[in-house]
């Protein structure tokens, strides 16, 4: 018989299945940050909360090592990605006509070479190009997760009925700390005091 217990730091415990379908994991999960620029990030109402919470899920995967993906809309026309994306460079970036980023052959080469399964999206906004490229990447057979804590729209209906739809379509809907945790998975893990402190961050300390 297998025994399916590790004694660890004292603590017995059943060990972590990785391979659970329904909960996103570090080897195969990527964050999508969608078009936080600075002509469209200010007609979104609550555009506050939105980038803090924005800012806590990259340094989370930051400090999870974890890809973070950056993509504008046409930013000849409306500009760069807000200064809550710290030090943009140090990610790829995607520049789109398109609503939808999964025709951006750059991402998908990249997905493809990082063996990306599933996806986080977060940004703006929630009932144009998040819900295409949700749709979209659903369509070709990842799974899609919505941080909803950091997505909004101009309108609180529009947000309200695509957050509604892409739940229907089959992606998970979840916020930024569930997120955060969820890729963390245990206390035990070697960031996790790194984790706790990020989560516990005054919103005056940004």
């Amino acid at each position: 018989m297998v025994n399916n217990f590790i004694k660890l730091r004292g603590v017995r415990r059943k060990e972590i299945d990785p391979k659970n379908s329904l909960l996103m994991s570090r080897d195969n999960t990527a964050l999508i940050v969608m078009d936080i620029q600075e002509k469209l990030i200010k007609a979104i109402p609550n555009r506050n909360e939105l980038t803090w919470n924005t800012k806590k899920l990259i340094d989370g995967f930051k400090i999870l090592n974890m890809g973070v993906y950056i993509t504008e809309q046409n930013p000849d026309k409306l500009g760069e990605s807000t200064e809550i994306i710290n030090n943009i460079d140090a990610y790829p970036k995607f520049e789109k006509m398109d609503f939808s980023c999964s025709n951006c052959i750059g991402l998908s080469k990249e997905f493809k070479r990082n063996n990306i399964k599933n996806i986080l999206f977060c940004g703006i906004e929630t009932h144009i190009c998040i819900l295409q490229s949700a749709m979209d990447f659903i369509n070709k057979g990842h799974k899609v997760f919505i941080a909803a804590d950091c997505t909004g729209s101009r309108n609180k209906i529009d947000h309200d009925t695509a957050i509604k739809r892409l739940e229907g379509a089959g992606a998970t809907i979840s916020t930024s700390e569930a997120a955060i945790f969820e890729l963390c998975r245990t206390a035990l893990a070697k960031e996790f005091k790194d984790i706790s402190a990020l989560i516990k961050r005054e919103r005056s300390n940004s």
